[in-house]
This record gives C-alpha cells, sequence and structure tokens, in this order.
C-alpha cells in the first residue's frame, strides 16, 4: 500500500482537481433533497442534487419517483417495526439478517422459507440471516415481536425503529439508496468526451442485477464508459456512433458484496478495474461518439436497467491519470463505503 505524507481525502480531492473532475460524496451536507439545492439533505430523506465538491457539475433530479435517499448506517426494511405486524417485503438475492426482542415467532414464505425465528425474551435478541430469491417475502407475526429489524448482510445491526417507511440507524456510511425501479441522478453536464483519456471511480453495493451504475451515453446506445454488474459480474464498455465497441469482463460475483469499481481510458487502452485490481484491457480505437446524457443509477435516459442497492461514492476525470494516482483516487472512494484498500 502506497503511504502518504497528508490524509487520504485531501491527496485524492487535489489529484481528481488536477484532472478538472467531479467529486460526489453523499451526506447530509453535500446533499439536498430538491434539484434547486434550496432543502437540506437529512437522513432518510430523498434526494435531489448532490453538490460537486471539486467543479459545478452536480448531479440532479427533479421527478420525485426518480429520486434515491439518502441513507446512514443499516437500514431496516420492516414498517412499524416497535411492535411488528404480518407483513410483506420486497427482497433481492442477497443475505438479510432479521433480528428482534420478544417471545413471539416470525415465519418466512414467498421469496424464503427460512426460520422460524423464534424469540426468546422481552430482552433478549434473537437473529436469522438468509439468502433470499428476488420477489415478495411474507414475514407472519405471531405472539409478541419487539424492535424488529430486517437489514441486508450478516450482520446485526443497531436497532433502528420505523413507522410508515423504512430508516437507517445512523451508524456507518452515508449512501445513497437506489430502488432498482427507477432512481437515478444526472450530471448537469456531459463529464467525458471518447476522445478524452479519462477516468470513472464508483463505490457502490450491487444487489440485483443486470444494474447499471454509472452510464455517460448516447440516444443511439453510445457509451464512455458504461459501468454496469451484469450476470453478476462487472462490465466496462465503450460504444461509439459506429458501433464500435469495447468491452472489458470480470469473472468476480460481485451481488451482495460493496465494491469499487474503476474504468480508465488512456489514449486508445481502456481498462476495468475491480478493488484496484485490473480485470482487462482493450486498445480498440474508437471513433466520433455523440453523447448527450450522463448520470449514475440507470442505463438509458428512460432509466433502463436500474441500480439497486447503495452508492457511497463517485470520482471522475479527464487526462491520462496515472497508476499511482489512480490508487489513491479508488481508495478514498472506497473508504466512503468502508472498504480497505
Amino acid at each position: 500500500m502506497l503511504l502518504l505524507r497528508k490524509p487520504l481525502p485531501k491527496v485524492a480531492r487535489a489529484i481528481i482537481s488536477a484532472y478538472s473532475g467531479g467529486l460526489y460524496v453523499p451526506n447530509d451536507a453535500n446533499c439536498f433533497q430538491d434539484s434547486a439545492a434550496t432543502t437540506a439533505g437529512a437522513k432518510d430523506a430523498v434526494v435531489g442534487y448532490v453538490r460537486d465538491l471539486i467543479g459545478t457539475n452536480h448531479l440532479t433530479q427533479a421527478t420525485a419517483g426518480y429520486k434515491p435517499f439518502l441513507r446512514k448506517g443499516a437500514k431496516n426494511w420492516l414498517l412499524n417495526s416497535a411492535a411488528l405486524a404480518t407483513q410483506s417485503v420486497t427482497t433481492r438475492a442477497v443475505a438479510y439478517t432479521l433480528h428482534f426482542t420478544g417471545t413471539g415467532t416470525v415465519t418466512l414464505s414467498g421469496t424464503s422459507t427460512a426460520g422460524p425465528l423464534v424469540g426468546t425474551s422481552a430482552s433478549d435478541r434473537v437473529s436469522l440471516t438468509f439468502t433470499p430469491t428476488a420477489g415478495s417475502l411474507t414475514l407472519t407475526v405471531s405472539g409478541t415481536v419487539t424492535n424488529a429489524m430486517l437489514e441486508t448482510g450478516s450482520s446485526v445491526s443497531t436497532y433502528v425503529e420505523t413507522v410508515g417507511s423504512p430508516a437507517s440507524n445512523g451508524e456507518g456510511p452515508w449512501w445513497l439508496d437506489f430502488d432498482g425501479s427507477d432512481d437515478r441522478l444526472v450530471f448537469t453536464s456531459i463529464p467525458i468526451q471518447m476522445s478524452d483519456s479519462s477516468f470513472v471511480v464508483v463505490s457502490a453495493r450491487a444487489e440485483k442485477t443486470p444494474g447499471v451504475v454509472f452510464r455517460n451515453g448516447g440516444a443511439t446506445g453510445q457509451r464512455c464508459p458504461q459501468i454496469v454488474v451484469d450476470a453478476s459480474t462487472p462490465r466496462y464498455g465503450w460504444i461509439d456512433d459506429a458501433v464500435t465497441s469495447a468491452y472489458i469482463v470480470s469473472a468476480t460475483n460481485v451481488i451482495g458484496s460493496t465494491k469499487v469499481y474503476a474504468a480508465r481510458k488512456a489514449g486508445n487502452t481502456k481498462t476495468g478495474r475491480l478493488d484496484g485490481v485490473v480485470q482487462g484491457t482493450d486498445v480498440q480505437v474508437m471513433g466520433a461518439t455523440t453523447l448527450t446524457y450522463a448520470q449514475i443509477g440507470a442505463d438509458s435516459a428512460a432509466g433502463s436497467n436500474p441500480w439497486a442497492g447503495p452508492v457511497y461514492g463517485v470520482a471522475l476525470g479527464v487526462g491520462a491519470i496515472t497508476d499511482a494516482e489512480l490508487a489513491i483516487v479508488e481508495r478514498y472512494i472506497g473508504s466512503l463505503g468502508g472498504i480497505a484498500l
């Protein structure tokens, strides 16, 4: 690991700035609930604006139904969790952990039949980790089930009470919660052209496939680049106006794991990286490319192949970034999601 003489965030921001880049770090100071940036961001509120910490190419979303939520720490998917009643939750094919206090029982049906989970006392917390399929999970409650929480992953996090909507417990990283349906945030302007040497780094967790976390694209399929998780593995793509394409496909299954994705173009050489490790290169010469939109959270401008899961941070820039510089940016963006590279 490269040792730094200055704090990692300061060094990484200086590198991104040197490449005329953009930096997007979700938290309640950098996010706003409306696209005009007039209503301050808040935990478990919608996000309509994310400030670019380097320049002025901010992320925005004016349509209420397309806004992700801002979370901090573990998210409780259950509703009215203080005294749980039977309910259904839409699940993804990743690990979940159910935990609660009380002497009642929760029986699962639908996308999982693990358990049942049986409580022992009003003060002891019991837990069950399971991996459902994608779809609707029904949690049937009998007896007294209190302070219940259903979270992704295999950990038992600090309980957070919910009422009419999911909430996060405020302990851990900030993140943008993309619903896998139609959430997306759009760049104010096109950040990268095909003729540019460039880089894009994203820290995120994919919870279903296919899902596009970054797309700098055009109306007829252009990509410069696209970062997508397809068939459980990452793919990095570039396509020009003539449909000349370059794809780099990783063999690593990333579903349910927080990862750092990086797409770099240096001249004609394109590289896809995962957690700082090169997954492949391509030297296809690309031609003229008409780009009309750039966004995180979906593929097309209409929102196809939406991302499901957290996005912890995004950085990008124009220029031939060095391996050492890119590694620092990856370390910083990864740290936002709790990854140590």
